[in-house]
Formats: C-alpha cells, structure tokens, sequence
C-alpha cells in the first residue's frame, strides 16, 4: 500500500536558521513512529508543516497521495494535532472543548453559535469516554489537571475523525507515571481504529516502549530511522551530539 504520509525534500529556515535540512520520509497507514532529537532540532517544525501550520521553504508532503504542501484544506479534518501546551479553553466545559474538534462538520454560523447536531455530541461524548473522562464531561478545562487537560486534548483530535494524529512533545508537561498512561491510552487508541500516529518526544525510553519505529533527527537532518531495537547508545550517542 502507498504510504499515507510522504515527506520529500523538506527545507525550512528561521532567522537564517536552517530548521529542517533536506527531510524525506514515509509513514504507513496505521503506523506508529516516534520523533527524537535534541530541543530546537526541528521536530514540532516538522510537525507543524505535516499540520499545514506552517509552510516550508521547499519540497513537497503528500498525505493519501495528494500534494498538501501549498494548500492544507484537503486535511483539515483529516489530520488532527495534540498540542505540547495542549491549547483547550480554559472558560469552557470539557464538552465544549471537544466538540471544536466538530468545527470542520459544521457550517460557519453553526460553529460561531457553539451549535452542534447530535451526532456531533454523541461523537464527542464516545471520545470523552474512551480517554476516561466522562466523569468531568461538564466540567471546566481550569479545574482539571495536566493530564486530564491533555486527555481532552485526544479527545478533540478524536472527535476530528481523522486519519492521522500528530502529536507535538504530547507528554512533556506532564509527570513520568501521567505521562506514561497518556502515551499509553493514545496507543490504544491508535490501535484499535487503526490510526496513524507521528510523535515527537523527549523520552527515549517511551519512543522505544510505544512506537513501531523511530525518526533520529540532528542538525535538521535524519541520522536514524528503524525498528526501536535498532536504537543502540551508539545510535543515541549519534542522535544526541
């Protein structure tokens, strides 16, 4: 099968800074790949570009075989994000925050009003169940805690329907044991909907525990991309200087 993401050739450059230097990857559909490498390497860059939330310099991402690069309205709905600072509204009730992840159903006056069909809340509501949080459906984003913000975080995403989520240092607010149940709910999650997942993260012994693969980055570039056994301290060591 085609891959349902193709990165080719991705180039970016921030204050005359190059970001992201020549990056080609594929990512199968149902796949789980983690993204390693040191602060400002370039990961949520390139995650951001994958999201059509930022544009690169040059070169070329596809998603189902479609070119995305210059126009991400094809993927919208498609592709949804968990935030590393989980950008929720705090004013709003877990349901509320949710049910955003509608927006693209929705007609531009609907989602102006906050209005939603019943499919849309039932949708959301399945979704706040499978990340255990039912018991604070009405509840606002203030009052919960950082795990159970980024809970409603997946939540949303879910509630996309889409083919792909993204997930940008999805953990690293977020104490060790928290952090571990998230990444382990996600995977779930990705599994049993047969979801695509991309992640970066900090935690090298989680990318090892939760993905079927896994993306080295340094200096903008891929230096290691395989299986997590494959993943040895000299690989690390290469990662990481």
């Amino acid at each position: 099968m085609p891959p349902i993401i193709r990165v080719e050739n991705l180039r970016k450059t921030w204050s005359g800074n190059t970001v992201l230097d020549g990056i080609t990857f594929d990512v199968g559909e149902g796949e789980i790949v983690a993204i390693i490498g040191p602060s400002g390497v370039g990961k949520t860059t390139l995650l951001r570009c994958i999201a059509s939330l930022e544009r690169p310099d040059s070169g070329k991402i596809y998603f189902k075989g479609k070119n995305i690069t210059k126009n991400g309205e094809y993927t919208k709905k498609r592709i949804g994000m968990i935030f590393q600072e989980f950008n929720l509204i705090p004013r709003l009730t877990v349901l509320m925050n949710v049910l955003t992840g509608r927006l693209g159903y929705t007609s531009k006056v609907a989602s102006l009003l906050g209005i939603f069909s019943k499919e849309d809340i039932e949708i959301a509501v399945n979704n706040i169940r499978r990340v255990r949080l039912h018991n604070k459906i009405n509840e606002k984003v203030s009052k919960l805690s950082g795990g159970e913000r980024q809970r409603v975080g997946i939540a949303r995403a879910l509630t996309q329907e889409p083919d792909v989520i993204l997930a940008d240092e999805p953990i690293s607010n977020l104490d060790p044991k928290t952090g571990e149940k998230i990444l382990s709910d996600l995977v779930r999650i990705s599994k049993e909907d047969d979801l695509t997942v991309i992640m970066s993260l900090h935690q090298i012994n989680y990318a090892k525990k939760f993905a079927d693969r896994i993306i080295g980055l340094n200096k903008g570039r891929i230096v290691f991309d395989g299986y997590p056994e494959a993943l040895t301290d000299d690989v690390i060591r290469r990662i990481y200087t």
